[in-house]
């Protein structure tokens, strides 16, 4: 015969178990509530042909006289030959413009505008990201896609826009948005 420990015991596991369960189901719809599947685009992306007064496949010279306080540097981004860049204003949040020509074309081929907040404070990234994602959203509309810490603006016509958001904390971090001639599909 079955003592009442004995009884007990397979109870006090089925209960453990069931909580496990219900901590475990808990937590995954939290994560699912947290990152929601977004809607899907309803129109193409339009033609992204460069940014500002920068237009994919100019020249050094054209891209300088566009940007004239532009300063020519030699720049450590693969594939590239050298880059302009600048101090500028991004819906009025302070960053760097790294405007990149093809190593091989000697065209310009992207452009990097870059929100340096390493060791930010008072919520530096992430007013970063406020400050630039809602125009960008505005403009572009729906991303045509996600990945890890990176939207994407992909055109059919051409070009690509990516949000890249690199933000240790609400401090600190780094925010890229970058614009590069991409073939259209």
């Amino acid at each position: 015969m079955l003592t009442t420990a004995q009884m007990r015991i397979p109870c006090i596991f089925k209960i453990a178990i069931l909580v496990a369960l219900l901590f475990t189901v808990q937590t995954y719809a939290q994560t699912s509530k947290e990152r929601p599947t977004p809607p899907q685009r309803r129109t193409p992306v339009p033609r992204i042909d460069g940014y500002g007064s920068y237009k994919f496949g100019m020249s050094i010279e054209q891209a300088k006289e566009a940007r004239p306080t532009a300063k020519r540097t030699d720049c450590n981004y693969v594939g590239t030959a050298y880059c302009l860049t600048e101090s500028t204003k991004f819906f009025g949040q302070d960053a760097r413009i790294d405007a990149l020509f093809d190593k091989g074309t000697k065209r310009l081929s992207s452009i990097n505008i870059t929100f340096d907040r390493i060791g930010g404070k008072e919520k530096a990234c992430k007013k970063v990201l406020e400050a630039i994602a809602t125009p960008l959203l505005q403009k572009w509309g729906i991303p045509t896609r996600e990945e890890g810490a990176t939207l994407y603006w992909e055109s059919v016509y051409g070009g690509t826009l990516a949000l890249v958001r690199l933000c240790i904390d609400d401090d600190s971090g780094v925010v890229v948005v970058s614009y590069e001639d991409t073939s259209g599909f």
